[in-house]
């Protein structure tokens, strides 16, 4: 397997690193999360063609990521975020 490119973020005011940009409690800089998190999936879906990096880049921008909470996920109150912890 070939070690794929990993491609840059065309979306960086929403999606993934928007929310890794605005997260308060990160503690490396918005483009090594974007790294590892493209080099993470890459291997987890053994991806080796730029047609596939592309995929990759096209769900970590799209806006699904970055507006994913608890509460939408589940009803239960329990599982709910709260703001300020």
């Amino acid at each position: 397997m070939t070690t794929p490119t990993i491609l840059p973020s065309r979306n960086e005011d929403y999606g993934f690193f928007g929310t890794m940009t605005r997260c308060p409690e990160r503690d490396r800089r918005s483009a090594e999360v974007w790294t590892l998190a493209s080099r993470l999936i890459a291997e987890a879906i053994r991806a080796d063609s730029e047609e596939e990096m592309i995929g990759i880049r096209d769900f970590l921008d799209s806006r699904m990521p970055g507006r994913c909470r608890w509460r939408s996920i589940s009803k239960d109150d329990k599982f709910e975020t709260r703001k300020g912890q």
